[in-house]
């Protein structure tokens, strides 16, 4: 076997066990990210690789994203939590240049990653199934639930993991496959339910209906919509009945922010996550007014926040040192204006482009990202970080390439 061949086996490899462990053990993952980028470097070839990353020149949208985070380290003050944040962040560095100078195997590696969070629900329902006959204690719902990640990550990942298998179920579907696919679909979609993430769940939903109406208007399959349909509103009656927990979380969400202007800094003393959010959302707002132009820097964002929490009397905030409980306020206080058009571009540019190659399954990935971007700060640890980034050069460059998923 020739060089060359040795390390694009490698990098292969590699890329599948990068999308295979996320779900699984994701502190395996930044290991395997430093061996794909030695290969990637030890495989040589740079001029080549300078003219492949060249004719990419969309892909530079997502590095010059990661620029602006290590330019930011210009101005900040704290100059330890900006080196931190930009090893964190390494990952929107790292695979969109290898990645676009490589070529990858797209449907390999999202059905690694499918294999991956199947064998993650499996080992949460084994691990808490041993629990309850040792104890008799349930922990079929939420962070009790969820052994290998946080709940809001794991429910991310499953329901990108679903949209993966429902969606190609019209590319890639022998016939003796079909009924293993619409099983795993099932059990992942009940372990979205169990681990009652209020964002994981309202996607999954609409990710079903997404898929319903595809198959309705765009493949005229009249039958098979309908049948999604009915299915899917028929496991969540019975999930309402089930597993009132999940639905509750829901419903509370709905409660507070139709009346965020009730929510007083009081609240604060005894905080539930929704009220902490519209609290935090607050305070985000006078950190952007204060920082507008070039924003705190790469390493004060969270410095800032806790001056403003105190201020406002925001004690539970300030003692846990929250950050902006969205990407898009986090990133727009760090970087400032321009920082915060960067990201927006990094998700309206891809949109445009899925859209127009009609590549449903990109077009949902940048659909769960957006919604959980916009509640959660994804970008400030590694399994948000991770995930979009790995994923999001991937899907792009594929879209590229290629007109379908």
């Amino acid at each position: 076997m020739r060089r060359n061949e040795i390390h694009i086996k490698a990098h292969y490899c590699l890329c599948l066990l990068i999308a295979f462990f996320l779900p699984v053990y994701i502190h395996v993952v930044p290991v395997l990210i430093g061996l794909l980028t030695i290969n990637w470097l030890v495989e040589g070839g740079f001029y080549e690789k300078l003219n492949s990353f060249k004719k990419n020149k969309s892909v530079w949208l997502f590095i010059a994203f990661y620029l602006f985070y290590l330019i930011g380290m210009l101005w900040t003050e704290n100059i330890y939590v900006g080196g931190f944040d930009l090893q964190v962040k390494l990952s929107l560095l790292i695979f969109p240049l290898i990645l676009s100078t490589t070529r990858s195997k797209t449907w390999e590696i999202l059905l690694a990653f499918v294999y991956g969070c199947v064998l993650a629900g499996i080992i949460c329902f084994v691990t808490a199934t041993i629990h309850y006959v040792k104890t008799g204690e349930n922990h079929f719902e939420y962070t009790f639930f969820s052994y290998v990640l946080h709940p809001t990550y794991f429910a991310m990942y499953i329901d990108f993991a679903i949209a993966v298998l429902i969606f190609s179920l019209n590319n890639h579907n022998p016939t003796r496959k079909e009924a293993v696919r619409l099983f795993a679909i099932l059990f992942l979609t009940s372990i979205v339910i169990l681990l009652a993430s209020k964002t994981g769940t309202l996607l999954l939903a609409v990710i079903i209906l997404l898929f319903a109406a595809t198959q309705i208007f765009s493949h005229r399959k009249w039958m098979l919509g309908g049948a999604i349909l009915l299915v899917s509103v028929s496991m969540f009656i019975l999930a309402i009945k089930f597993f009132p927990y999940t639905i509750n979380r829901i419903e509370t969400s709905f409660h507070t922010f139709t009346h965020m202007k009730e929510i007083t800094p009081h609240d604060s003393e005894s905080m539930e996550s929704n009220s902490e959010r519209v609290l935090v959302w607050k305070s985000d707002l006078i950190a952007m007014k204060r920082n507008i132009l070039i924003g705190t820097g790469t390493g004060d964002a969270e410095d800032e926040l806790i001056g403003i929490y105190k201020e406002a009397g925001y004690t539970y905030l300030s003692e846990h040192q929250l950050n902006a409980h969205s990407q898009f306020f986090q990133s727009t206080i760090t970087l400032g204006f321009f920082g915060g058009i960067i990201l927006l571009l990094c998700f309206f540019v891809p949109v445009l482009i899925s859209i127009r190659r009609k590549n449903f399954v990109y077009l949902v990935f940048l659909l769960v990202i957006i919604v959980n971007f916009s509640v959660e700060s994804m970008l400030e640890v590694q399994a948000g970080v991770m995930f979009y980034a790995f994923f999001n050069s991937l899907l792009f460059l594929q879209a590229k390439t290629k007109p379908d998923s």
